[in-house]
């Protein structure tokens, strides 16, 4: 025919891919994630806590500390690990009504509190008045 579409001119998509619904294993991918994400949450907490232990340098400072500063980093990381174990387990619960995977939210999270611990590490030293 005089028409015919040309392969080369006009490839062939694929068919549409089938989502297949989140099976067992997502839910103990999930489960095993939120564990290791709470777990992940006290040790970051407790290095912030840590950290702030450092205060004791203030006092042979000439220039002194931000205390503000210093008070406030201390409940950045157990907050981040609370909004995201919140999240994590409200995927959880909505898990069985929209069949979808739900892996990714606690590994989101997980990476969530670590920038978190990252931020509240350097407003530890930015309120110690150390550089880099």
């Amino acid at each position: 025919m005089m028409f015919e579409p040309d392969d080369d001119f006009f490839p062939v998509l694929p068919q549409a891919r089938t989502l297949r619904p989140a099976g067992p294993e997502d839910l103990a991918a999930t489960i095993a994630f939120t564990v290791l994400l709470f777990a992940a949450g006290v040790v970051l907490s407790f290095g912030g806590v840590l950290q702030l232990m450092s205060v004791d340098a203030c006092g042979a400072r000439p220039t002194g500390c931000d205390y503000a500063l210093l008070a406030s980093t201390i409940w950045i990381t157990p907050a981040a690990t609370v909004a995201a174990l919140g999240l994590a387990i409200v995927a959880l619960a909505r898990r069985p009504r929209r069949r979808r995977r739900t892996w990714w939210v606690p590994v989101l999270g997980l990476a969530f509190t670590v920038c978190a611990f990252a931020v509240a590490s350097a407003l530890v030293r930015a309120g110690l008045g150390m550089s880099t």
